[in-house]
């Protein structure tokens, strides 16, 4: 990194996001005259059921996580953005059943047309009931919250997971993940395309409070990842 270069933090959950992701923001800002440092690191810090610290700590903590790590300074830092994946955070608890069937190819899975999450055990559905009820009630104190540590803060979300939003189906294996977003990146090279798609198949969260995902069944295929492309812009107008 040079020593004029802003480094933007983005927290994701998986490499099959940041790979998603890279190529649209580097498309964002590479005329700006302003040099950026897109600094992406990764983890699923919200779903962790033993955490007790509230959630805008927990960012802190990553974000201090990542200054140490890349020896960063504060001052260096213009942005940071948080993708999620929403999972099954807003599915309603009565919608997790136990099965016995030998189709599940992981200890859970969605059942979009009952609209069910099929687990494999009691145990892992309760374990599961457990750490998306933690992750929710993250999800919605970060969801309004404009700054951490007095750095920039937005956060972003697929549900139920990114290649749900980009292919209308969930993958349970990371090479098949990986493979959606590298045939998305492919069909859809640029950030215009990209915003294209999502309101061709009215896939973009219109409301501020998340009102459509939080009053849906917790499977309604939905992001705000557009509010991660015009928020780039305007940063890079303003630099």
């Amino acid at each position: 990194m040079t020593e004029t270069a802003q480094v933007i933090i983005i927290i994701v959950e998986g490499d099959n996001d940041a790979d998603l992701l890279q190529q649209y923001v580097n498309e964002l800002t590479d005329h700006s005259e302003t040099q950026y440092h897109f600094e992406i690191t990764r983890g699923d810090i919200l779903g962790d059921n033993k955490r007790y610290s509230k959630a805008p700590n927990t960012i802190q903590k990553q974000i201090k996580a990542v200054m140490e790590r890349q020896k960063f300074r504060k001052t260096d830092i213009k942005k940071v953005y948080q993708i999620v994946d929403i999972d099954g955070c807003f599915i309603n608890q009565g919608d997790f059943l136990v099965t016995t069937s030998p189709h599940l190819i992981v200890s859970h899975q969605y059942d979009f047309n009952l609209t069910k999450v099929l687990c494999d055990s009691d145990e892992h559905k309760q374990q599961l009931k457990k750490s998306w009820t933690a992750k929710r009630h993250r999800l919605l104190e970060l969801k309004g919250v404009s700054s951490i540590w007095n750095i920039p803060y937005t956060l972003a979300y697929f549900s139920v997971t990114s290649e749900h939003v980009l292919s209308g189906d969930v993958k349970y294996v990371q090479e098949d993940k990986l493979d959606v977003v590298e045939q998305f990146i492919e069909d859809y090279p640029t950030v215009a395309l990209f915003t294209q798609f999502l309101n061709h198949n009215s896939l973009i969260d219109t409301t501020n409070e998340w009102q459509q995902l939080r009053e849906s069944n917790g499977f309604l295929r939905m992001t705000n990842i557009d509010r991660v492309f015009q928020d780039n812009r305007t940063l890079v107008n303003q630099s």
